[in-house]
């Protein structure tokens, strides 16, 4: 037997590059063509005299709520806290505390005019 002298591949490279080339321009084809989005984001300013009435809240593991250390019902909550204008709420929430409680806590305060609401985790 004799073996080919003079073929030493260079049809498959060039099948490959052809082949990457195409894939490379399929890429950049199919690709989107627009701008990125930005969010534009307004940093908090410098700390004002007038400052703004915040209450802590807690929802503890198994949904209980206190206010300020005493244990209340979500309704005598939403009771005290309506009609106060400007008050802002911090709700500290365990971490194991179920999302259906949260949720439900969430819609006591938005159902009572309460619109500042802050979540803190612990």
């Amino acid at each position: 037997m004799r073996a080919v002298r003079g073929w030493r591949g260079s049809v498959a490279l060039i099948a490959l590059v052809d082949v990457t080339f195409l894939l490379i321009l399929f890429l950049v084809l199919a690709g989107r063509f627009e701008t990125t989005r930005v969010l534009a984001l307004q940093p908090p300013g410098p700390a004002t005299a007038e400052q703004v009435p915040a209450v802590l809240v807690r929802l503890g593991a198994d949904g209980s709520v206190d206010l300020a250390g005493e244990p209340l019902a979500v309704a005598t909550l939403v009771e005290r806290l309506a009609g106060r204008d400007g008050l802002v709420v911090l709700v500290r929430v365990d971490g194991e505390a179920r999302l259906a409680s949260l949720v439900g806590l969430l819609d006591a305060l938005t159902g009572a005019g309460i619109t500042d609401v802050a979540l803190l985790a612990s």
